[in-house]
């Protein structure tokens, strides 16, 4: 794969598609320097991580507030943009920044440490309440059932105190209780 730049080389041996954009969200908040702390990977990418690959999704969803300077690095690395992705096809990564800004709590973010480089994933309870979100303001069966999926395998370890004011706030508080009450069952 002579057409790779040597910062992604790393990658060409990783088949596990999880482990593989993990450590390249690693890669590319290295690669951005001080603007790194603030790329958070999220979207179908976020939740194939809390899921342990059970979800599945074929593209990296990242929030970057420095998104001209990501799109910089993406450009030199190979990626061509199409649309809204960026798209590299030798590495079969496909690369998404729906937004600048978090939407939930920079202090829930989890931190994943791969190949030696870190990496930064949305707060579960974030991730559970865009699933809620989704599923009640778009009707989103799907978004209900991977929130749903994560509220039963995290019952214990979830902040309910935090769940339950935000879901409030977004008019989202009777499905979660519903989502809460199922998984206490």
């Amino acid at each position: 794969m002579e057409d790779i730049v040597p910062e992604l080389q790393g990658l060409c041996p990783i088949a596990d598609p999880l482990e593989r954009r993990l450590y390249f969200a690693a890669i590319l908040t290295k690669a951005l320097g001080r603007e790194g702390k603030h790329l958070i990977v999220v979207g179908g990418q976020a939740l194939q991580f809390y899921t342990a690959g059970a979800y599945a999704t074929a593209d990296i969803d990242f929030v970057c507030p420095a998104a001209d300077k990501l799109s910089e690095i993406l450009s030199t690395w190979g990626f061509r943009r199409q649309g809204r992705h960026w798209q590299h096809d030798a590495l079969e990564l496909l690369v998404e920044v729906p937004g600048e800004t978090l939407a939930g709590d920079p202090a829930r973010i989890t931190e994943v440490e791969i190949h030696g480089l870190s990496a930064q994933i949305i707060g579960i309870e974030d991730l559970i309440l865009d699933g809620l979100r989704a599923a009640v303001h778009w009707r989103s069966e799907e978004d209900r059932y991977w929130a749903s999926n994560l509220i039963n395998a995290n019952y214990q370890t979830l902040d309910w105190d935090y769940l339950r004011s935000q879901a409030e706030a977004n008019s989202t508080a009777r499905l979660l209780a519903e989502l809460e009450a199922q998984a206490r069952a």
